[in-house]
């Protein structure tokens, strides 16, 4: 069972897009908690009606968001975050429920901003996925 992985920093959309259909994607699991962006192509419904275009459905998780991502003009502390995002997920473990039934069920990849998903709630998120169900093979884009 594989999950694909990747962020739209840097990225085009139609880059973006291709990378998904070359893999055989077929949903997009953004993983923000608002899924807007500051890019419009990456505001929820110009991108649901782009991916469309490459036979690619999406689902806004709007629970695996990052609720402790620091607001404008606040110090990121991304330690901190990690370890505030983790105790989401023990106390909000429907995520994992809701990500991994999609995984089991379509070729998936999980979505938000960070190109590198060290640096990203992502990360945690993909290691409690594995860690639950190791089965699931991780594969960054």
């Amino acid at each position: 069972m594989e999950c694909f992985n990747l962020g739209y920093q840097g990225r085009s959309l139609s880059e973006l897009c291709n990378t998904l259909s070359e893999n055989a994607v077929k949903i997009l699991l953004d993983v923000r908690e608002h899924a807007w962006s500051q890019r419009p192509e990456f505001r929820r419904e110009r991108l649901q009606n782009t991916l469309a275009n490459y036979g690619i459905s999406y689902f806004h998780c709007k629970i695996a968001g990052n609720p402790f991502r620091p607001r404008n003009g606040k110090r990121f502390d991304f330690k901190a975050c990690a370890e505030k995002y983790g105790q989401h997920l023990k106390e909000v473990p429907e995520v994992l429920d809701v990500l991994e039934g999609a995984i089991k069920n379509q070729r998936s990849a999980l979505f938000c901003y960070e190109k590198e998903r060290n640096s990203c709630h992502r990360d945690i998120l993909l290691k409690a996925l594995v860690n639950r169900n190791p089965e699931i093979k991780i594969i960054d884009l």
